[in-house]
């Protein structure tokens, strides 16, 4: 999907743009292969995608880490749009 990424922080390489990318496993030992992690300053954390006009978008995918963190770490999680 074309489009551009923001991000609030980023952590390490782990940049915004596998928001868009379409990869979805994990390769080999580069935890940033495959997902964008936002460093925790103590502030919010936000993504911000543009995809560059309008689109029908059926379903948003956010996925985390496997367990009870996920909850833990997004226990405020919204999506916002703009028309």
């Amino acid at each position: 999907m074309n489009g551009s990424v923001r991000m609030s922080v980023v952590y390490n390489a782990c940049s915004g743009d596998k928001a868009l990318d379409g990869r979805k496993t994990y390769e080999g030992n580069d935890v940033c292969s495959s997902c964008s992690i936002a460093a925790d300053t103590g502030q919010p954390q936000w993504w911000e995608l543009d995809l560059h006009g309008k689109r029908l978008i059926q379903t948003i995918i956010v996925t985390g880490r496997m367990g009870a963190y996920i909850i833990i770490r997004l226990p405020f999680f919204k999506v916002m749009y703009v028309l």
